[in-house]
């Protein structure tokens, strides 16, 4: 085992604002776009409603009929699709048992030497991190750890 199979490092920062902002402004939009690709279903539905509920008379007929050929061709897409998924859904069922067994098992715990090694520092300095409180890491410009400062608190 090398050293950097002891320990994943990977930074966790959260993406930065614009992000959200972007991603919250295209959200809205293809949702508005969805709408607007879906108000003749909508305004179909609602003439449809009219004349069965309220009789009215003025009914669009083609325009509903072409409302429903295109809800059919949609369903010819979305019952194949959902087929599929639910196909794979009960062969990871059987593959994998139920639903309690676990699928990956655990990784033993490091000893205090490999993590020492992963991060190549004495073992005495590892021990320390474990029994602080509170530390605080320095790193060099290559991200290696050049001095732990323990707050015992």
């Amino acid at each position: 085992m090398t050293q950097r199979d002891y320990i994943v490092e990977s930074q966790h920062n959260p993406p930065p604002l614009w992000v959200h902002i972007r991603d919250v402004i295209l959200t809205v939009l293809m949702w508005v776009y969805f709408v607007y690709l879906t108000k003749d279903v909508y305004s179909n539905a609602v003439k449809l409603w009219d004349w069965v509920v309220f009789d009215v008379q003025s009914v669009d007929m083609p325009s509903i009929l072409a409302t429903l050929r295109l809800i059919a061709t949609y369903a010819w897409f979305a019952i194949p699709i959902g087929a599929s998924l639910i196909g794979w859904a009960i062969y990871n069922q059987f593959r994998f048992g139920s639903r309690d067994r676990e699928r990956r098992h655990m990784v033993p715990a490091l000893e205090l030497n490999e993590v020492a090694d992963s991060f190549q520092i004495p073992s005495k300095q590892v021990a320390t991190m474990q029994s602080a409180r509170h530390i605080t890491l320095h790193h060099n410009s290559a991200g290696k750890i050049v001095k732990i400062v323990s707050l015992r608190s």
